[in-house]
């Protein structure tokens, strides 16, 4: 079972209106008009990047989800710290 649930559904929110609400964009049309439409598009397409990447997890077959200290790989020691068996 894949223990990630993807709990919200894609923004519905365009990027733009809320980027303008923040002081630090709206000084941006002001300091550096030139660079905002260019900016926006790179925050949408990693928002949108993010998104696909969490969509991704959601749908992963839940057997490559499992804690490290179930792996035959790990050895532990006293201090609770795992490392790598070579």
């Amino acid at each position: 079972m894949n223990p990630f649930r993807l709990d919200s559904t894609r923004p519905r929110l365009r990027l733009q209106d809320s980027a303008y609400r923040e002081l630090r964009f709206r000084v941006l049309t002001q300091t550096r008009p030139e660079e905002v439409p260019t900016l926006l598009r790179q925050t949408h397409a990693a928002a949108d990047e993010h998104y696909r990447l969490l969509e991704n997890l959601a749908t992963r077959d839940g057997t490559r989800f499992h804690p490290f200290w179930q792996d035959g790989n790990v050895i532990h020691y006293d201090n609770n710290k795992p490392e790598i068996a070579q």
